[in-house]
């Protein structure tokens, strides 16, 4: 967040001009070293936030078209991501980033049976470490 309060949304660094962003996704604590984001569309603008920033207000003025995060994390999960998301009134897709699992399809099931109208779909990484061992984009902070 920038000093006057403003949100300072994260653009993929290889985006070669500033274009008009027509989706905006909500990215809840994943690491900078997943590199999804700099393979993300032109149109598309990535903001990165903190689970505890997010909250009705957050939600309601940024409106994502996407909420993307990590599977586990030592403070949290994404059913507890997911459950906070329904609370605060999204309705849209999620997508769960994590390491290759043993049967993701379950996993994929288990979180969309949680809530109504929000699409989740897991996503394995091959890459992908524990998220705790490896630094995070900057974040904003709750107020």
């Amino acid at each position: 967040m920038a000093q006057d309060g403003s949100f300072k949304p994260y653009i993929a660094a290889n985006h070669a001009a500033v274009t008009l962003v027509s989706e905006v996704y909500l990215v809840v604590e994943v690491p900078k070293t997943v590199g999804f984001v700099d393979d993300l569309p032109l149109q598309v603008t990535a903001l990165p936030i903190l689970f505890s920033a997010l909250d009705q207000k957050l939600v309601s003025s940024i409106a994502p078209t996407k909420v993307v995060m990590p599977l586990m994390t030592r403070s949290f999960d994404a059913a507890e991501v997911i459950e906070q998301l329904s609370v605060c009134g999204y309705q849209g897709a999620v997508w769960v980033l994590s390491p290759k699992l043993p049967n993701r399809r379950m996993v994929e099931r288990e979180l969309k049976s949680m809530v109504k109208g929000i699409h989740v779909e897991v996503i394995e990484l091959e890459d992908i470490r524990a998220m705790d061992d490896i630094p995070v984009i900057q974040m904003l902070r709750p107020h």
